[in-house]
Parts: C-alpha cells; sequence; structure tokens
C-alpha cells in the first residue's frame, strides 16, 4: 500500500476520484496497493523482449555494462547506445574532397515537368 498526492499550485490535492485515506497530518492521501500480479505483465514483456532480435541487441548492449533497458523494444536513446562515438575531433582534410550537392534530388529529376526545354530569353525577364 502506497499513498500520495499531488502538488499543484503551490497547493496539497487528492484525486477525489481514487481511493483515499487520512493521514497523521489531518489531510488526506490517494492510496494505491500494488500486488504481485500487478508485475505478471512486465515479466511478460521481458520474455518477448529476450526472445525477439531486438532482445539480442539490448543483450549486446547490457554487456558492454550500459544501464538496463526499459521493458519495451528499444527506442531511439536505447538504439544510440549502441553506436560507437569518441571524444576526437576528425582530420578536416577527410571533409575537403566532399563533392558539391546535386542541382536537384535525384527523384525530382524523374517528372516530366522538369523535363521541358526553357527557354533563356523568357526565363531572364521579369515576373
Amino acid at each position: 500500500k502506497h499513498e500520495y498526492k499531488f502538488f499543484i499550485d503551490g497547493k496539497w490535492v487528492v484525486d477525489e476520484n481514487a481511493a483515499k485515506t487520512d493521514n497523521k497530518f489531518g489531510s488526506q492521501n490517494n492510496v494505491i496497493a500494488i500486488d504481485e500480479a500487478d508485475f505478471e505483465v512486465f515479466d511478460a514483456l521481458d520474455r518477448d523482449l529476450a526472445s525477439s532480435n531486438a532482445g539480442e541487441a539490448m543483450r549486446k548492449v547490457n554487456m558492454t555494462g550500459a544501464p538496463p533497458s526499459s521493458h519495451d523494444t528499444p527506442n531511439e536513446r536505447e538504439i544510440e547506445k549502441l553506436k560507437n562515438f569518441t571524444q576526437e575531433i576528425p582530420d578536416r582534410r577527410e571533409f575537403e574532397k566532399a563533392q558539391n550537392p546535386p542541382v536537384l534530388p535525384p527523384h525530382l529529376l524523374q517528372l516530366d515537368v522538369i523535363n521541358f526545354s526553357v527557354n533563356e530569353a523568357s526565363s531572364t525577364e521579369e515576373l
């Protein structure tokens, strides 16, 4: 059995629709009871995760000393842990040979609308 209440706008309040009990300060707290059966769902999720490909990826993370995973499939933060990062600054020369981006993305070159001929004289006129 656990007691709780909410601190909202500088005042302690309870949920009037939930179970309540009196506390030693003369006010009330909400009450929640947690049974062993409530954890069966998490055990089932752990078994599902262990038998999935995502579970295999998470086991690799856990063997590296990373914090334990959540009870669902890997989210972006957990997948991010699989990547290797360093504090080394890359050599700028690696990026000097980079090509300029294409004039248009390749998928736009496939459009028939793009494949029309442009009259140079009309393209320089102001609209």
